[in-house]
């Protein structure tokens, strides 16, 4: 009996050892794995902020592009039409010059009415709203296709819709320089608010007139907003990343979807 006791004895001081080295390594196992798992955890998270900052960057760095290209386009085109609007006006300036060439024995006024025969029908521009006028050097009216009626009238002390005197302003400016680029504001029977319209005149000397054109900045931007809408429809990045715009009243102009344009996106100004 006393001789089991102690063989049980003895197994026990064997045993005890590995037991607790066994358990010993199963909580250090425990420890360890847990520690693992925490340090996962954590490098996952980092790992997403790194990306959604890298998107981030990638985003705003790919709009500020789209933002800098509109932009260039709108000077590039402001700068366009009025290297077009001048070089439309120069060839005015040479139809008067070649009509007043061949008839400069005729009366002042004979010269003028085959000047309008020749510039009433004259219309440019992409959409042909354009068209020329022509003005004396005492603010007289002398040639307008749209409103022949007030032909012969003085707009001298005329003023747009924020009280600039655009033709007496004109007068002035053409006494110091023979061509110049004026702006104003003008409303139209169908318009809301006064538009901006950006003009060239040119002095003819010899008949003391200057002939001139203008277009609305409107039609400009609307050249440009067409450009950059056919640029960002099918504006791509990475797998699922695209490009959408929409207008200060929340209208879309551009979306990868394209039967979402002219949709209110419920982001306004």
């Amino acid at each position: 009996m006393v001789r089991l006791k102690e063989k049980n004895i003895i197994k026990w001081v064997v045993l005890l050892p590995v037991v607790g080295i066994l358990i010993t390594f199963a909580v250090l196992m425990a420890l360890f794995i847990t520690s693992e798992l925490d340090s996962y955890s954590k490098s996952i998270e980092i790992l997403k902020s790194e990306y959604l900052k890298t998107s981030k960057n990638q985003s705003r760095e790919r709009i500020e592009k789209v933002v800098s290209y509109i932009k260039s386009s709108v000077e590039f085109s402001k700068k366009r039409s009025k290297e077009e609007a001048k070089n439309i006006i120069d060839l005015g300036y040479d139809m008067i010059g070649d009509i007043y060439s061949e008839n400069r024995d005729l009366p002042k006024e004979k010269i003028f009415e085959k000047i309008r025969e020749k510039i009433y029908h004259v219309r440019f521009f992409e959409n042909l709203s354009g068209y020329y006028f022509i003005y004396d050097m005492q603010g007289k009216l002398i040639a307008h296709p749209m409103s022949p009626s007030l032909e012969g009238s003085s707009f001298l002390g005329f003023k747009d819709a924020r009280g600039k005197e655009l033709i007496k302003d004109a007068v002035e400016a053409l006494k110091k320089d023979s061509s110049v680029f004026s702006e104003w504001y003008w409303k139209n029977p169908k318009d809301k608010e006064p538009r901006k319209k950006m003009g060239y005149v040119r002095l003819f000397e010899p008949l003391g007139i200057f002939i001139g054109s203008a277009r609305y900045e409107d039609d400009i931007l609307d050249i440009v907003k067409k450009e950059a809408q056919k640029i960002l429809m099918d504006a791509r990045y990475d797998a699922l990343g695209y490009v959408f715009a929409c207008d200060y009243d929340g209208k879309i102009v551009a979306h990868k979807d394209h039967s979402l344009v002219g949709f209110h996106s419920g982001i306004a100004r």
